[in-house]
């Protein structure tokens, strides 16, 4: 068989064509004819089978070795095919599809937009004529039995809510705002009710339909301690925004009564006794470090202070701010004590609060402050500065102030940091304003630390000098000093320059004769070496 099938096989043909003519024909089949993949497979099969049966193993493994190799080829352009153009268009494809699903959102986008657009002139026209209506004087509804009840009711519900509403305020810091509802509810529902005449129930008929009433008072006038100390406690805070301080000053005036300049000395008051807290705790047993930091912030508190007030009683004005902003205090007052929708928002929830709204308004008319004339909050900062420069200087000396400085290396030190962290911390807004405010320039630790540095200076030396007896041993230096020799005229030197300096008539001398002249004579730094011990060099 194997003598036959290679007579088979053309001239100039080996045996290993045989096997690649095979597969081309196989390839030839699988193109033209339409055989299923069943009968491909089992084609396929039938040649393998013929292989076996008419091939030696040497030629097999040739066979073998060429497919492989086509394999592997193959496989190397489809790989190359795949990764390169086909792998590319599949991620394009990808990529296009995104941006197709996101155009598709954008256009869906604007169509709601332009739907929108075209409606707005009717949803305007809709909410204005809502507003106008609520507006609107309304005719007063009869006043039944039971409308009459039922506004009671929601007066009494206004005050029970209002607790809950400045405990609110009060943990967001919207003190100007917790003082309105407080007013509103104190002065005006409480006023109304105690008040009220037919067609509303009168005060007798509204405690005994809703006895809740009675203690509503006594409730109310514990919220207004609860305000004040709470704006109080915002003002201590030296990290406080200036919003939340005429936020709290707001609410002072308001709950308290104050007047504007009443409300500027309570906070200048404060940050005074911020001040005195600071430099108390620096006592004894505090250091250099601590001693410069509390002393670095005392420098830099009068112009952040100052500035503050002026920001929230002055305004801003040339040269910090733009000459428009009102300040910030009044500001307060005027956004909460605006009377546009008062019977809206203020008084939300009561029914027909129209003698509330009244109320309001006369309460609006008495209790806004007057402004502070730019030369009273100068005097009054004035005042305050030189009061400042006071506390420092008493609290050094008789509260301790620097009592851990024990030397003046230490207090020389103590200066150096404190000046370097207060030049780190100053802000030049906050120096304009101050200038703007006093008209001058001020130099913190000259106006504020130079006198308790001073001080502490001398009581150091004074402490110093007492040391080692030093008086006993001065009285006996002096006591022993000898009466100077008579002069033989006014222009010669005493006999204590002669035995020093040396005779100018006698010429020089050595400078061992000199030094025995000067043991010879008893001097008064002689006379500090008395027999109990030598004096202390440190003195």
């Amino acid at each position: 068989r194997r003598e036959t099938a290679m007579a088979e096989i053309p001239p100039g043909e080996a045996a290993l064509p045989a096997a690649s003519k095979i597969t081309i024909d196989d390839e030839s089949d699988d193109t033209e004819s339409d055989a299923t993949p069943a009968e491909i497979k089992a084609k396929i099969e039938r040649d393998v089978d013929e292989l076996f049966k008419t091939k030696t193993v040497e030629e097999m493994e040739e066979i073998e070795k060429k497919l492989r190799r086509d394999v592997e080829t193959a496989d190397a352009e489809i790989s190359r095919t795949i990764g390169g153009s086909w792998k590319d268009f599949m991620e394009n494809s990808k990529d296009i599809d995104l941006i197709t699903s996101n155009l598709q959102e954008i256009v869906d986008g604007f169509a709601v937009v332009r739907d929108t657009l075209e409606e707005l002139p009717e949803i305007i026209r809709k909410n204005n004529e809502a507003m106008e209506a609520l507006r609107a004087p309304q005719e007063p509804e009869e006043f039944t039995p039971e409308r009459a009840t039922f506004a009671a009711g929601s007066r009494l519900k206004y005050l029970v809510d209002t607790p809950e509403k400045v405990w609110g305020a009060l943990d967001e810091h919207e003190y100007a705002g917790t003082a309105m509802r407080y007013v509103a509810a104190r002065d005006c529902v409480i006023s109304c009710v105690e008040t009220s005449e037919p067609p509303h129930l009168t005060r007798d008929e509204a405690f005994s339909k809703f006895p809740a009433f009675k203690q509503q008072t006594q409730a109310l006038d514990s919220l207004r301690a609860q305000i004040a100390r709470a704006a109080r406690k915002a003002l201590e805070s030296p990290k406080a925004p200036r919003a939340t301080i005429a936020s709290a000053l707001a609410a002072a005036v308001v709950v308290e009564g104050m007047s504007a300049e009443r409300a500027l000395v309570l906070y200048l008051q404060t940050r005074r006794a911020w001040i005195r807290a600071t430099l108390r705790r620096c006592g004894d047993a505090v250091g250099v470090d601590r001693v410069a930091g509390a002393l670095a912030r005392v420098l830099a508190e009068p112009a952040r202070a100052i500035a503050a007030a002026r920001a929230c009683f002055l305004g801003g004005e040339p040269p910090v701010g733009d000459g428009d902003s009102p300040p910030l205090v009044y500001a307060r007052l005027d956004e909460g004590w605006d009377e546009t929708d008062v019977a809206n928002v203020l008084f939300a929830g009561v029914v027909d609060p129209r003698r509330e709204v009244e109320a309001w308004r006369r309460i609006v008319s008495s209790a806004k402050p007057s402004r502070l004339s730019r030369a009273r909050v100068t005097a009054l900062c004035e005042e305050w500065l030189a009061g400042v420069a006071s506390d420092a200087l008493v609290a050094t000396a008789e509260k301790g102030f620097m009592g851990g400085i024990r030397t003046v290396d230490d207090l020389v030190r103590v200066e150096s940091v404190a000046r370097a962290k207060a030049e780190a911390a100053r802000s030049s807004a906050d120096e304009a304003a101050f200038v703007d405010v006093l008209g001058r320039a001020v130099d913190a630790w000259a106006t504020l630390a130079e006198e308790p540095t001073s001080h502490r200076a001398r009581a150091l030396l004074a402490a110093t000098l007492g040391h080692g007896e030093l008086r006993t041993a001065v009285d006996a230096a002096l006591e022993a000093v000898e009466p100077p020799a008579p002069r033989t005229s006014a222009l010669s030197p005493p006999a204590e320059a002669s035995a020093m300096w040396g005779d100018p008539t006698r010429g020089d001398e050595s400078e061992s004769a000199r030094l025995g002249v000067a043991h010879a004579s008893k001097s008064p730094r002689s006379a500090l070496d008395f027999d109990r011990g030598e004096a202390s060099r440190d003195a």
